[in-house]
């Protein structure tokens, strides 16, 4: 995989605290609205602008499920509610999350809690003879991304990177601090020294990381879309594309 495509970063004319790009490459950020006082999702247009698509001004992360139909919105206080993108229904939760994440076969998974006192381990959503139930998994980690197969990634608070696969992880080389899966089989991090780094990925291997070069102020979130373009916001909460 090119990770070097385009010849640099382009800053987009909006800034954003976290965003999400689905498998059809739609792009939804978190920002703020003038008069609100809160965070507001927005989706992209045709145009490249931000459009605001909840009516919630109350978020602080966001995860999108591959066809961009639902997204799962976490709250201030780490309540983790789904929200319909085409219908606007709002559903809140009863579980607490620090990240959350869908996979490319839709599996879906967050770092938290199922219970009212958060602890940062790795939950799935899985489907069983009586419908869904949570499925705690062997890891605790502060950012997650899921990837094509619908195996998680986490970042831990010492820095150490897992990739999961069938619910066991496995230790990835580097550190990181922010990471981010795409349907392409790729996957890109910020790593300790805030450099982005890419890798392609199978089922079995994980290839060495790449790294992006020319990269702008500090990179604090990261994402890449279905083409293997990354994306990052910096500590300004300013959105760059590689072009």
């Amino acid at each position: 995989m090119d990770f070097f495509r385009g010849s640099q970063w382009q800053q987009l004319p909006f800034s954003a605290s976290d965003l999400g790009i689905t498998n059809t490459g739609d792009v939804y950020l978190l920002g703020e609205e003038p008069g609100d006082y809160g965070q507001c999702l927005y989706k992209l247009d045709q145009q490249g602008l931000p459009q605001r698509v909840s009516q919630d001004s109350n978020v602080s992360g966001v995860a999108l499920n591959t066809n961009g139909l639902y997204a799962s919105l976490i709250s201030p206080d780490g309540r983790l509610n789904q929200y319909n993108l085409y219908t606007q229904n709002f559903t809140p939760g009863a579980t607490y999350a620090l990240e959350a994440g869908y996979g490319g076969d839709g599996s879906f998974y967050w770092l938290g809690s199922d219970t009212y006192t958060a602890d940062n381990r790795l939950y799935k959503l899985t489907l069983g003879d009586y419908g869904e139930y949570t499925q705690a998994l062997p890891g605790h980690g502060a950012r997650l991304a899921v990837d094509s197969h619908g195996n998680p990634w986490i970042v831990t608070r010492s820095l150490d990177i897992y990739r999961f696969r069938s619910d066991t992880p496995m230790t990835i080389l580097g550190k990181a601090r922010d990471i981010s899966a795409s349907s392409n089989y790729t996957v890109c991090i910020i790593s300790i020294d805030f450099r982005i780094y890419g890798a392609s990925y199978t089922y079995q291997t994980t290839d060495p990381w790449v790294g992006i070069p020319d990269i702008i102020n500090t990179p604090v979130r990261v994402a890449i879309s279905p083409e293997g373009v990354p994306w990052y916001i910096d500590q300004f909460n300013n959105v760059y594309k590689r072009v």
